[in-house]
């Protein structure tokens, strides 16, 4: 009697294991990304220059703090937010260049950028 409760004891114990990653030789789970919080107004970021290490994991949190809608769009790459309404909040989730340099990111939201709505991604 006390064999069938030992084997469905390890049956169960190793199935809820498996459930929960403890057994086998699956990969590792990925790093979860660095959050970073983008605050938007009326024409700047807040912050302006954002410093991360390259190759790094980031999850831009954009939070529409103005009046009107605003976006973030990491230039020359295909990283972007689409425009947010005020109040909203969007986010992106990327793996930063892995060249260390300047990056610029920016608002093109009918002519935020030429009102100076930009700010700088430094890759170490």
């Amino acid at each position: 009697m006390w064999k069938r409760w030992f084997v469905r004891t390890l049956c169960v114990g190793l199935l809820a294991a498996s459930f929960v990653g403890g057994v086998g030789h699956e990969a590792a789970a990925a790093p979860r990304p660095r959050a970073i919080e983008v605050r938007a107004r009326e024409y700047r970021f807040s912050p302006r220059v954002i410093q991360v290490k390259a190759g790094e994991r980031v999850k831009v949190n954009l939070r529409n703090l103005g009046r009107e809608r605003h976006e973030w769009e990491l230039e020359k790459t295909h990283v972007e937010i689409r425009p947010v309404a005020p109040g909203k909040t969007g986010e992106v989730t990327f793996t930063a260049p892995s060249r260390p340099g300047t990056y610029e990111f920016a608002c093109h939201v009918d002519g935020h950028y030429e009102k100076g709505m930009k700010g700088v991604l430094v890759v170490k």
